[in-house]
């Protein structure tokens, strides 16, 4: 990282709140949320100091962070685990095969993780 920057960076921890708040609005070009704490504003305003420094997310990244929003990226679904012991229901209302994996288990058809 650059010197500026690196100086930056390691002063936001010690401004006071009001001048945060300034620096929100150079770097966003808004007023920060009223009730938003100083904690939370420091590695906020980190991010976008970086970002505007060095330059932010690839397109394709934008892409897929913009897919993600409206719902439509699908990610690839993962293999379900295979059976190691197959434990049968002792109730005599239901009677159906259970099967235990190495961190989900089957009741009935269906996958369910711890």
């Amino acid at each position: 990282m650059s010197a500026e920057i690196t100086t930056k960076l390691e002063e936001l921890p010690r401004l006071p709140k009001l001048e945060l708040r300034a620096l929100w609005q150079e770097l966003f070009a808004k007023t920060a949320y009223p009730r938003l704490r100083r904690h939370p504003m420091i590695p906020i305003l980190a991010h976008r100091l970086q970002e505007q420094a060095y330059g932010g997310l690839k397109p394709s990244a934008r892409k897929r962070l913009h897919w993600s929003r409206k719902g439509k990226l699908r990610w690839r679904t993962l293999p379900q685990p295979r059976p190691r012991v197959p434990l049968i229901s002792t109730s005599s209302v239901l009677r159906r095969a259970c099967a235990l994996a190495d961190s989900a288990f089957c009741w009935p058809r269906e996958w369910w993780t711890s």
